[in-house]
């Protein structure tokens, strides 16, 4: 019994194939893939591309901008998943969390533009935080 049918009872089914999903991935694309293209200076393109295929860049991402509908909760199930298997999420995460605000608070012509593109893998997103006072430091920023 692996550490994912254990949970399994408790993940619910939704994120019990979430993590089912992203297995398919690392198993085929695992750390040593990863350390590969790093050491190589090249992107994880097949495995970006193996996450699109599995539906994970579609978590999170409502159904009429080419996502599964479900919640942000789906997507950290489906980087508590990859991380499991040392593989680093950090692309994944700040696609994911980076994309949050404009379906939140965007136009739906932002949406279209900007999310969409992520469910599909042709775009990915990030953010950058940076203060004089903080650095990176989010908790330690200040506003007035």
């Amino acid at each position: 019994m692996t550490i994912d049918d254990h949970l399994a009872p408790y993940l619910g089914d939704v994120r019990a194939a979430v993590h089912e999903a992203a297995r398919g991935v690392t198993d085929r694309f695992d750390r040593a893939y990863w350390v590969e293209c790093a050491r190589a200076g090249r992107f994880t393109d097949e495995m970006w591309q193996a996450m699109v295929e599995q539906g994970l860049l579609g978590l999170g991402v409502p159904e009429e901008y080419g996502g599964s509908g479900a919640g942000i909760t789906d997507a950290v199930a489906a980087m508590e998943a990859i991380s499991r298997a040392g593989t680093p999420i950090a692309l994944y995460i700040l696609t994911c969390f980076a994309r949050e605000t404009i379906i939140r608070h965007g136009t739906p012509e932002q949406k279209r533009a900007l999310v969409a593109p992520t469910v599909t893998g042709e775009q990915r997103m990030c953010f950058a935080i940076t203060e004089p006072d903080a650095g990176t430091n989010s908790f330690a920023m200040t506003t007035f």
